[in-house]
């Protein structure tokens, strides 16, 4: 079984272009390996390193630069291939960006434009809105830029005011 990261849709259309984000210096790219399927502008993806990856003479290119949880956006395809020692899949050498990710934030921090250090709550309440108030890739401290609004007006069991955001890292 090939195991290889997996896409992910993304719906946010406020994220800046990408000229803008690198006038500013909020774009870090990345040269790294994904499959051939995933070799395309645009494709996102999220990294799962398997045990083998720590073996393979490929592992600095391929995995040890990006961050497992964290979303990524293919922004450039290279020639160049690899395989995967391990797999036997075609690798392509890309470009890839941070995509944005999609997080609840009260709404006295919701501006967009703003650096935050990422707070997620500390709530113990099963909840619904779980996954968009503690996102997958991002950590307590975590540097983020809010990059848009997606939507207002929810209420969380704890009695929070929150608003959907889209952020982008900046580690």
């Amino acid at each position: 079984m090939e195991p290889k990261p997996y896409l992910v849709n993304s719906t946010v259309r406020d994220v800046p272009s990408r000229k803008k984000l690198q006038s500013e210096g909020r774009k870090k790219l990345q040269v790294t390996l994904v499959t051939e399927d995933l070799a395309k502008i645009g494709a996102t993806f999220i990294i799962k390193k398997k045990p083998y990856c720590s073996k393979c003479y490929l592992k600095k290119i391929c995995v040890d630069g990006l961050r497992e949880g964290i979303k990524y956006r293919v922004s450039s395809i290279r020639s160049k291939t690899h395989r995967c020692p391990f797999t036997g899949s075609i690798m392509r050498v890309v470009e890839v960006t941070y995509a944005p990710i999609q997080a609840l934030l009260p709404a006295s921090k919701a501006m967009p434009g703003a650096v935050i250090t990422f707070a997620p709550p500390s709530c113990n309440i099963k909840c619904p809105l779980k996954q968009l108030c503690i996102p997958e890739g991002l950590r307590k401290g975590d540097k983020v830029v809010i990059t848009g609004i997606i939507s207002k007006g929810f209420k969380c069991d704890n009695g929070l005011e929150l608003t959907l955001v889209s952020l982008l890292p900046q580690f």
